[in-house]
This record gives C-alpha cells, sequence and structure tokens, in this order.
C-alpha cells in the first residue's frame, strides 16, 4: 500500500459513520455523462467550444437507491431566499461596511453565535445540503462548455450570464471531489448565491476527478496543481479580446470548494509569480491545502477507505478500465500511481510559454509540485477562506488551520456545518451576501445603484403594517404582460386571523399588499432586459434570451424567486410602502 506522509503529532477528531456517508453520499453522486459532438466554437481562434443540452444523456453507473434518492423530485426542498429580520442591528449584514479583511474577521467573530441554525446535527447538515433543489440544466441563462487546453487536456463546464450587455464580473467555481458541472449536489447552494441571487456572470467548471473528466479524458489527473494552471489558462481564454464573451465580462474571481479548492490556491500563488491579474479575487470553501497528508489521514481510517475505494472505483469506472492497478493496494492508491505517471507527461507538453513557476519549486514531480502550502506567502490578492472546524473530510488542522494569523489571507472559522454544509448551518441569506459583498469589492469599477419605487397604501393599512414585526411578513411574486407582481403578506399564522379572500393567482385582499413593476426595471440596460442585436452572441439562445422568456420554465421561475427574495428591500412609513432593489451599473472601463 503506498504511503503518503502524515504529521502524526496533529490532532484529528473524527466519526467513521459520518464520514463514510459523506464521502459517498454527499459529493458528486450524478451519472457521468455522454455529450454531443456537434461543436459550436465562438471563432475559429477559440477554445471554448458550446455543447448541446438537449444530447446530453445519462450513462447510468450508479447504484439504484442512490439515484432514487437524488433524483426523487418529493424528497427534495425549495430554497426561496428569504430573509430574516430577528438579528440585532450590528450583525445585520446590509448595516455593515466592510472595507479590509479584519472587518469580515470582526464581522464573524461578533456575529456567528447569532447567525447559527437551529439543528447541529451532522446528518441534518448534509440532508439539507442535498436535497436543495435546482434544475442546473434547465436554468435558462446557462450553456454547457468545454474547454480544450494544453496538454491534450479536456474540462467542461456550464456557463451562466445575465442577459444585458453589462460587463459584469465573472466568478469561476471549481467543483469538488467526483463533481460534475452538468450535475452537482453539494455546491448547489454556491450557484444560487453566486449567479441566481447576484449580479454576477458564473462558470462551474468540473473536478478532474469527476466521472465526466474521465470520459472525455485519456488519463488521470487530480489535484491543485493541473487545476491550479488549467485556471490560468481558461482566463486567458476566456478574455481573449477576439473571444465575444469578453465584452461582458468585466473582471473574472476564482472560488473553489474542497478538492477544487486547491487548485484556487494554486491559481493565487501563480499568478503573483507572473506579476499579472487574471483574476481579481479568490475564495476557499473548506479547501483541500494539504493534499498528500489528507489522503494519509484517511488512510488511516481503515472502515472509511475501505468505503472510499469501492465508491471510487464504482464512481470512476472509466478509470478503472483505463488504468493498471493492484487489487491488494485499493483503487485509489492506484489511481495516484495513474495520476504520478500521467503528470510527468501532461507538464511536458502543457505550453509553459507564458509561466513563471516559484522560486526552488520543482514541477516535474507530482507529489513535489503538490507541496503548493510552501508558496502561501507569494498570495497577494485577495483572498477569503470559508473552513468549519468540524470536518471529517478535509480535517481542518491538516488544511486551513495553517491561514489563522495570516495576513495574506482571511479565514473565517465556521464552529457549525460539517465540510462547507453551509445551508444547514447559518443563515442563508447572510451567508449569500457575505460572499457578494467580497466579490464586489474586488470589482474595481462594476458596482450597484439601488433603484426605489414607492407606493401609497391606507392609513389602516399602515397602521397595521407598523403593528407587526418586519419578520411577521414575506413576499410572493407573479409575472405578467411584462410586470412582476409583488405581494407583501404576513406569514401564514398572522393571516389565519385575517380575512382572506382569493382573488386570483397569488392575490389576496385585506392585509396584503400588492404592487407592479416592469420587468425591464430590474435590467434597464437594453430592451426588455434583451441584449440588442450587436450585443447577441452567435447562436447561443441562453446568452440572448430576454428577462421574461427566462420565465417560461419552472427553473426561471425559481431562480427569480430566489434573486426578488433576495434582492427587494422594503418599508413601510407614514408616506407609503417604499420598495429597494439593486441594479448593476455600466462600468466606464472594462477591465
Amino acid at each position: 500500500m503506498r504511503h503518503f506522509s502524515y504529521n502524526q503529532n496533529v490532532l484529528i477528531r473524527t466519526r467513521i459513520t459520518f464520514l463514510f456517508l459523506f464521502n459517498s453520499i454527499l459529493i458528486g453522486l450524478k451519472p457521468s455523462l455522454t455529450l454531443a459532438s456537434s461543436a459550436r466554437f465562438l471563432n475559429n481562434d477559440s477554445r471554448i467550444e458550446f455543447l448541446d443540452k438537449k444530447q446530453i444523456k445519462s450513462q447510468g453507473q450508479y447504484p439504484f437507491a442512490a439515484s432514487w434518492f437524488l433524483t426523487n423530485e418529493k424528497l427534495k426542498y425549495s430554497q426561496k431566499g428569504e430573509r430574516q429580520y430577528q438579528f440585532s442591528s450590528d450583525c445585520q449584514i446590509d448595516k455593515q461596511n466592510f472595507h479590509i479583511p479584519k472587518d469580515y474577521v470582526d464581522f464573524w467573530q461578533r456575529c456567528e453565535k447569532q447567525l447559527r441554525l437551529e439543528s447541529s446535527w451532522a446528518i441534518t447538515h448534509s440532508l439539507k445540503t442535498l436535497m436543495l433543489k435546482l434544475q442546473l440544466m434547465d436554468n435558462p441563462w446557462a450553456e454547457p462548455v468545454m474547454f480544450h487546453l494544453d496538454g491534450g487536456q479536456k474540462v467542461q463546464g456550464l456557463l451562466a450570464m445575465k442577459p444585458d450587455s453589462i460587463p459584469r464580473p465573472l466568478v469561476i467555481l471549481r467543483l469538488g471531489i467526483f463533481g460534475s458541472s452538468t450535475e452537482m449536489q453539494a455546491e448547489r447552494f454556491l450557484f444560487m448565491h453566486l449567479f441566481e441571487e447576484s449580479p454576477f456572470h458564473v462558470l462551474i467548471l468540473e473536478s478532474l476527478s469527476g466521472a465526466d473528466a474521465s470520459s472525455h479524458n485519456k488519463a488521470p489527473l487530480i489535484g491543485g496543481v493541473v487545476e491550479g494552471l488549467q485556471h490560468l489558462e481558461v482566463a486567458r481564454a476566456l478574455m481573449n479580446s477576439g473571444n465575444p464573451l469578453s465584452s461582458r465580462i468585466q473582471s473574472l474571481h476564482l472560488a473553489g470548494i474542497s478538492l477544487g479548492g486547491n487548485g484556487v490556491l494554486f491559481a493565487a500563488e501563480m499568478q503573483a509569480v507572473q506579476n499579472l491579474k487574471y483574476f481579481s479575487s479568490f475564495i476557499g470553501y473548506c479547501p483541500v491545502v494539504n493534499l498528500a497528508e489528507t489522503l494519509a489521514f484517511h488512510q488511516g481510517q481503515r472502515v472509511s477507505l475501505a468505503g472510499m475505494n469501492w465508491w471510487a472505483s464504482y464512481r470512476l469506472k472509466n478509470w478503472s478500465n483505463k488504468i493498471k492497478f493492484n487489487p491488494s493496494e485499493g483503487f485509489i492508491d492506484g489511481l495516484f500511481e495513474n495520476v504520478e505517471s500521467s503528470y510527468k507527461d501532461w507538464i511536458k507538453n502543457t505550453n509553459q510559454k507564458f509561466l513563471k513557476f516559484p522560486d526552488g519549486y520543482h514541477k516535474d514531480s507530482y507529489w513535489s509540485a503538490q507541496q503548493i502550502k510552501d508558496y502561501i506567502p507569494l498570495v497577494n490578492s485577495p483572498f477569503l477562506v470559508f473552513a468549519t472546524e468540524k470536518d471529517p473530510i478535509v480535517p481542518f488542522n491538516l488544511n486551513a488551520k495553517i491561514f489563522e494569523n495570516n495576513s495574506n489571507i482571511t479565514l473565517l472559522k465556521l464552529k457549525e456545518g460539517y465540510h462547507c454544509t453551509l445551508p444547514a448551518a447559518y443563515d442563508w441569506y447572510t451567508m449569500g451576501q457575505l460572499t457578494q459583498n467580497f466579490i464586489l469589492n474586488q470589482s474595481g469599477d462594476f458596482g450597484l445603484t439601488t433603484k426605489t419605487q414607492s407606493f401609497n397604501i391606507s392609513r389602516e393599512t399602515s397602521a397595521f403594517s407598523k403593528a407587526l414585526n418586519k419578520s411577521d411578513w414575506f413576499l410572493r411574486f407573479a409575472r405578467s404582460e411584462g410586470f412582476i407582481y409583488i405581494e407583501v403578506q404576513p406569514k401564514e399564522n398572522l393571516s389565519q386571523k385575517l380575512a382572506r379572500k382569493v382573488i386570483e393567482f397569488v392575490w389576496y385582499k385585506e392585509a396584503s399588499l400588492i404592487f407592479k413593476i416592469p420587468i425591464a426595471d430590474f435590467f434597464p440596460y437594453g430592451i426588455n432586459g434583451l441584449p440588442t442585436s450587436s450585443d447577441k452572441i452567435a447562436d447561443l439562445d441562453a446568452f440572448n434570451r430576454s428577462v421574461d422568456e427566462s420565465w417560461q420554465n419552472e427553473a426561471g421561475q425559481n431562480m427569480w424567486e430566489r434573486w426578488l427574495n433576495h434582492n427587494i428591500s422594503w418599508e413601510i412609513n407614514d408616506a407609503g410602502l417604499t420598495l429597494s432593489w439593486p441594479v448593476a451599473t455600466n462600468p466606464q472601463n472594462k477591465r
């Protein structure tokens, strides 16, 4: 058996049963995909190929029970993104001003207890993270994409872009182990936060450890060194002036979760060495920092290691059929033996014309190259890390702990959550705003202005409204003929005390307040949110689809409900009701 180096003096606490469950189910349980061969390249020089959603087919490589559990819509729940108002004033994130990294740390240390949700059970956290309802491939503003990169590698992604022509920040999200860009489980909340509730574009990139990557690559390559260099290459392709997408990109930002965070860290180090600024900021969610020591830790957990070997061999059947390994040593050991060999060939064939490596860096040997923790002091771009202290998969003491008291990287330590099961651990709105605020602060001339609209209401309604707490109300939405109808309604336990008469759709009499706003007010640049003909991108329907059209399927309706709940603020006073929401401003000079 291959033995990875591991510092035995590091104190680690784990729960074997939960670890096995989490590794087996939480990360990437979607079957691998067969992709259509019909190519839609943006131009002759581009390495960006768009794929046909309709021809993506499942190969069904998973046990029936797992597939049934994860695809059964009756078991899933919808996260509507509703705000909570029960926090003290100094812990309401909209009232904070974040200017320097210490501001984020101070806020978290002051408010972490208030922001916690009730349950601290590991199984509850994992299930709430897994069972978020998200029809990812049905999102009306998303297109599957393939990047053709150096060394013959292909990386599949899903590119989601807002519909107007404003240059916006684009966030690249690298998934964790086994992660697929066409369907993901543990990372769904990040797509909701980074795209559906935000003003950003998002590009999801698959993990090289995933089944999809094994289907369109000849040899296995895993880990932060390869993914980190790929991030720089993807950034160059996206911002190439010959790429029509570049006109809609104001800045690039890189985020990664778990194993995906390993490549984010290396990209930040390599960017510093190049003395170029591909990415304006970096975010790590429970990132792997020490890959070898983390593998060695799991190697010491015999029960969980056996389960991981079984699951990995089943999950990566393409590799198990292609590579040679000794069954007595286990699939994971055999896989990394092949990774070491594949890496030597890949690094030789990678175009290093534009790359400078850190002084003393040994790039020719896989495990020497993976010692990326030694180069953390090189990081000179804003870098935010969320890390759960209770982490049986990426142990905190072996990984994120290295960022404590580090002036280059801002660490937010989370006492709740297991391996970044954030949807079940902390207030949804606050966690989304923390990430959004950090990216906005690093996005230069891109900004948001506040648009407001006021409505007259009766004196009786005003008096009734002010007699209740803001947390006693919620918003409901509908769309019709170019307008969004917004209803401010008491929660059910209060509305039961009132006479309610249904008129139509979601409209109610008595205490409900109903207002309509033109859809174009939410995307004021362009005609009803539709890019002008000069801004349209080839025949990519998703990027040319109007705001009104985006409501035509369930995925679009759910996306809009989350965006509206997350972004609309309202106040009632003697003058009436005022609604406000952020609108992207058009930067004067695109990066």
